[in-house]
């Protein structure tokens, strides 16, 4: 039996990001129908993956009913263009906090690289049309920029992750109560100095949005397992 925690969710289904606007995850999910169409077409039995990606549809695409189930995840709908952007640091040395290149695409961490260029599209014109202040829209659109040049590219993509990696190996690091302030900060400032890019990049695969699905129907517990329904 898997348990809801371990069940992917209707975004990930998709290859949204959580907060990613309604436009983003309908071109999500047909991008996905057309690729179960053309294999169906080629023979293929898909109705498994049919199933799945409708249903995860489902959960989100009507906005009174995608409420319901974030508050079933526990998860906020507050954007990039609403949500209150902290600086960092002490004069001269002060800049915004550092983006989340998969929020700012709308993405989750798992899509495909087909995705991700309909994704900076959609997503350029999220923050162009939305009523914000200019000196916001201009921050949303450079951190997109920065967002899909590394996201499109493999191999920076991959040293990407091993940042979000280090980043929340240091943060588990720091906020064990056990350690003292400052050795906690001791901790996370040689966490930066040693350097991460020795590290091997993880191979970043680049399945195609039905050969995701098909990985999520054929993972611990089955198809009817992995149905968003159940978290």
């Amino acid at each position: 039996m898997v348990s809801p925690a371990d069940q992917p969710t209707a975004y990930e289904i998709l290859g949204v990001h959580a907060r990613a606007p309604g436009e983003l995850i309908s071109v999500a999910y047909w991008m996905t129908i057309d690729e179960i169409r053309e294999q169906r077409a080629l023979g293929r039995r898909v109705d498994d993956e049919l199933h799945l990606v409708t249903r995860a549809y489902e959960l989100v695409a009507a906005p009174e009913v995608r409420a319901g189930y974030d508050l079933s995840l526990g998860h906020t709908r507050e954007s990039l263009t609403t949500r209150r952007l902290q600086r960092k640091g002490w004069g001269p040395f002060r800049a915004w906090e550092s983006p989340i290149y998969y929020e700012v695409a709308g993405l989750h961490e798992t899509a495909p690289a087909k995705l991700v260029a309909e994704a900076c599209r959609v997503m350029r014109n999220v923050y162009l049309r939305a009523p914000i202040h200019d000196e916001r829209r201009v921050l949303l659109l450079s951190w997109l920029n920065e967002a899909c040049e590394t996201l499109s590219d493999p191999g920076k993509r991959g040293q990407y992750a091993v940042r979000l990696q280090d980043a929340a190996e240091r943060e588990s690091a720091t906020a064990r109560p056990r350690l003292p302030a400052p050795v906690r900060w001791l901790v996370n400032v040689a966490a930066q100095i040693v350097p991460w890019m020795n590290r091997q990049s993880p191979p970043v695969l680049r399945p195609t949005m039905l050969e995701r699905l098909a990985v999520m129907l054929n993972s611990p517990g089955g198809a009817a397992n992995n149905d968003p329904a159940a978290t």
